[in-house]
């Protein structure tokens, strides 16, 4: 936390903060201060607060706080003179909302409290600013030369941290910020005779797509297997140290479901295809083959997998075990659904193949792993006879859709195979992109628009986002950058509507390009009689935070349909048909974006929103283990137990999602 010359100033001359407010002082005398920890998701980058929130001196769930309730947790916990919390109370200010609160995950906002050479966070630029990173902690250890933590051990901290800081690049701090800097000065100057000696070790920084996620992992700690005995070896090396183990693959998740502590494995150097079964029709794989791949080798021999993702990127080993899905009426939506075997690695480094014909009573956990039952290894999948698919478009309006939502979707079903919607929130057009399987001597209405999907995915991600991201640069009054997003981002997609045609359904996994625009999105599906009410609900919200935050969302929103599945225990559509809201935003490290999903949490949960274990940030690690069908989870939790018995792969993202249920 930042404490500027001008806060130390008011410390001294205030009384402290007004504690008029009657909530102020209500958490931090008496009552039980146990420890519990606290959801991740409602914490920000200060560990003293959030330490304050776990035991109970600040409002646990780490939301409306005061700065009065601050102030007097500062002085009871921290035996802190008024003065001195005053001050260190004083930055927060800015953070307060209309009513005088404010919320921990808020001071995640860069150069407010939030800075750059954190003794346990990466640096704004590194993209998760936010998140205690375990490795960088470990260093901050050392530092103190395996004594304890000194003042004189911080103050090296300080230097290499800062020097690690300026080497990757971060502009120096505010000069409204360095009394920080100053303090430490003269605090310990002794201690910054090590300025010339220290030499940071730099680690290897693994990001998701959108680079919205980083974490660090030493170069002994990352593993690359290229065989199924050095996974073995691997795994029963963890084990004899009691380190953790996660698995990574094309790391598309924007939640932190990936993000271990001790051992992180990645599949890229078993990337083979193994073997098509005509016969049973099945294709065998290596956990690092990408759904791009197998349908580039699938295509020439007419076959194709049965859900095939809009991004060729994503491995197989992990698709085989996740919500990952497409749009579907008269199939599952969900890649994982159509895995028929795996071959994993379990805790104790032994290899169990779990198929239709072995251990079957676990596959249907198992196409929900997320990493959490072993390494997989291998993956056998269902694959088609290539179905050629024609697609065409209706342009109608939420008003006119939400009349009769089941009756809507059920004319689709009867004349199409698959659906994906695009909802427009600045004049709530409603854009249905419909599919239907044909033979593939079909010839296409217009020759000149075949493989306009690829082309499609390509514009998305070549012309659309670049404009979204620009827009939203221009800072722009709301109404003015919604105008401006209509004419720019709307308008090219809706010329999508007029075209007709006919595709090789391979021909859709396109692999992203790292350098292609990042953005975000926030997937939560909903019953099918449900989802009116949620989407009228979402453009309510949309208008609100338009009035009064002048954020806009410049993307539309996209919606899947997905048709009831029973065959993965933590299917999203286990119980019912679905539909999804799942908006989506060009710029995942504005503030505002972070209000936007945390309201928009809120009131999916009460429209029985189910979130996206991958995809729906904040939301996930919060409201699935709730949201999700009840029984289906115990059965999943106890047979996980079974192959992990002392939690190998469960990370701290699980932990927090499963607590009081593993």
């Amino acid at each position: 936390m930042y404490l500027g010359l001008t806060d130390l100033a008011r410390g001294f001359l205030s009384g402290g903060v007004s504690a008029g407010n009657h909530n102020a002082l209500t958490n931090s005398k008496g009552g039980d201060h146990y420890y519990t920890r606290g959801d991740i998701t409602d914490r920000g980058p200060c560990p003293g607060l959030n330490a304050l929130a776990n035991q109970g001196y600040l409002p646990r769930n780490g939301r409306n706080i005061t700065l009065p309730q601050v102030e007097e947790a500062l002085i009871t916990t921290l035996h802190m003179d008024k003065a001195l919390a005053t001050a260190i109370t004083n930055p927060l200010r800015s953070l307060l909302r209309k009513d005088g609160t404010f919320d921990l995950v808020l001071m995640r906002q860069h150069n407010v409290i939030e800075h750059d050479a954190s003794f346990t966070r990466l640096d704004f630029r590194e993209g998760d600013n936010y998140n205690f990173q375990p490795i960088l902690f470990r260093k901050m250890l050392d530092d103190a030369n395996g004594g304890p933590v000194t003042v004189s051990s911080l103050a090296r901290t300080y230097v290499r941290r800062n020097k690690e800081s300026r080497d990757a690049g971060a502009p120096a701090l505010p000069w409204n910020l360095c009394a920080s800097v100053s303090i430490a000065q003269f605090a310990k100057p002794q201690a910054f005779c090590f300025k010339n000696i220290l030499q940071p070790t730099i680690m290897p920084i693994l990001s998701n797509w959108n680079e919205e996620i980083k974490f660090l992992v030493p170069d002994d700690k990352f593993k690359t297997p290229s065989s199924i005995s050095e996974v073995q070896t691997v795994i029963k090396d963890a084990a004899q140290h009691h380190e953790k183990v996660r698995v990574i693959g094309a790391m598309h998740s924007t939640t932190q479901c990936m993000v271990g502590n001790d051992i992180t494995i990645s599949m890229k150097n078993m990337a083979e295809i193994l073997h098509v079964d005509e016969d049973n029709m099945t294709a065998t794989v290596q956990a690092g083959v990408t759904i791009h791949q197998l349908c580039e080798y699938l295509k020439p021999r007419g076959y194709q997998p049965p859900v095939i993702l809009e991004y060729g990127n994503f491995q197989i080993g992990a698709i085989s075990g996740t919500q990952a899905n497409d749009s579907s009426l008269s199939d599952s939506a969900q890649f994982a659904s159509f895995v028929v075997g795996v071959k994993l690695i379990k805790a104790d480094g032994e290899m169990m193949e779990i198929s239709e014909t072995q251990h079957a009573e676990h596959l249907h956990a198992i196409r929900s792993h997320y990493g959490l039952f072993g390494v997989v290894c291998e993956v056998t999948v269902r694959i088609w006879k290539t179905r050629h698919l024609e697609f065409s478009y209706e342009m109608t309006s939420l008003d006119a859709f939400s009349k009769d939502v089941i009756g809507n979707v059920d004319k689709l079903r009867n004349s199409y195979d698959q659906a994906f919607g695009l909802l427009f929130q600045a004049d709530g057009k409603f854009m249905i992109q419909k599919r239907k399987f044909v033979d593939s001597d079909t010839k296409s209405p217009h020759p000149l628009t075949n493989n306009l999907e690829a082309k499609a995915i390509n514009l998305y991600a070549d012309l659309v986002l670049p404009l979204a991201k620009a827009t939203g640069q221009l800072k722009l009054p709301a109404h003015q950058q919604e105008w401006l997003s209509t004419a720019l981002v709307d308008l090219p997609l809706r010329a999508l509507s007029h075209s007709t045609y006919i595709i090789n359904p391979n021909d859709r996994a396109i692999p992203y390009r790292e350098n292609q625009p990042h953005f975000d999105f926030f997937d939560w599906v909903f019953p099918e009689e449900n989802w009116s009410a949620m989407a009228n609900a979402w453009i309510s919200l949309c208008n609100t935070f338009e009035a009064e935050k002048n954020f806009v969302l410049t993307l539309p929103c996209l919606v899947y349909f997905l048709k009831q599945d029973q065959n993965m225990l933590l299917s999203r559509s286990r119980g019912d048909d679905m539909m999804a809201i799942d908006p989506e935003y060009e710029d995942p490290t504005d503030p505002k974006w972070l209000e936007f999903r945390l309201a928009f949490s809120e009131v999916a949960r009460k429209h029985g929103g189910i979130p996206h274990i991958n995809k729906t940030r904040d939301g996930a690690i919060r409201w699935f283990a709730e949201a999700c069908d009840q029984n289906a989870l115990k059965m999943y939790l106890e047979q996980r137990k079974e192959f992990d018995p002392e939690g190998m792969f469960v990370n701290e993202f699980f932990a927090t999602m499963f607590e009081g249920r593993m």
